[in-house]
């Protein structure tokens, strides 16, 4: 599944020493989690950063039976000011070159799991003055080492379940050289065990004990596709005929 992520984001605050990494909230932020697309074989996942978009998410899953990682696509704001002038020949150094996040996982009572910092990439555009430029910015928050040897041995039964959550900060530079983290941002992710898996009726055989999905073969070429297997959105079991969480 091939996936576009667009990333036009922008910035707000002029700071005064640019050698040190600055955390400040009002220049950089996580506005939400962005809600993957749905889309058919063969065609693209497209992220559309834009605030007014009323598909965000408010809670991540995370499906083992499928993945061992989990990377949201983090809608992000920007309020750094534009700062270049064709007039007088001034180049723009208010864009920001997103790096990774530093991330810590915690359960649901707060007990530290793992800390780690997640590389990645993303552009973003200086703010016009009066709006924040935004932009999608993918990133690991639950990592493969912490499913296998944490998650993994707790969730062993299909359909347990576990909540962590995960504490984002992403970083960056601007043109400018001056280095910026996000505020931290809090985000619940329910880690399961085969329960993102759906039955539809027309590819159960309705002579054998339900759910199954032993009419794998119909309408399996018409089924929407997640963007990211195993994690936010519903797997038909059609997608997933070799996989046990698919034949119960």
């Amino acid at each position: 599944m091939n996936r576009l992520i667009g990333c036009t984001l922008a910035t707000g605050v002029v700071l005064t020493i640019a050698s040190a990494c600055v955390e400040n909230k009002g220049t950089l932020y996580v506005q939400g989690v962005m809600l993957p697309p749905i889309a058919m074989a063969g065609a693209a996942c497209v992220f559309d950063p834009q605030p007014t978009a009323p598909l965000q998410l408010y809670q991540g899953i995370l499906d083992i039976a499928f993945s061992n990682t989990y990377v949201p696509v983090l809608l992000m704001a920007n309020e750094m000011v534009q700062r270049g002038s064709s007039v007088q020949l001034r180049v723009e150094t208010s864009r920001i070159q997103l790096q990774g996040a530093t991330v810590r996982l915690t359960d649901a009572t707060g007990a530290q799991i793992t800390s780690f910092t997640a590389l990645s990439g993303g552009f973003v555009n200086a703010s016009d003055g009066n709006t924040p430029g935004y932009g999608a910015f993918a990133i690991t928050v639950v990592d493969p080492d912490t499913v296998e040897n944490v998650l993994r041995p707790q969730l062993m039964t299909r359909y347990a379940s576990k909540r962590v959550i995960a504490y984002i900060k992403p970083y960056g530079q601007s043109l400018g050289g001056l280095h910026v983290e996000a505020g931290e941002f809090e985000w619940p992710v329910e880690v399961c065990n085969g329960c993102l898996v759906s039955f539809p009726v027309d590819a159960q055989d309705p002579l054998r004990p339900t759910p199954n999905c032993l009419n794998a073969g119909t309408g399996a070429a018409s089924v929407a596709q997640p963007c990211f297997f195993g994690q936010d959105q519903i797997i038909d079991c059609r997608l997933c005929p070799n996989n046990p969480a698919c034949s119960p």
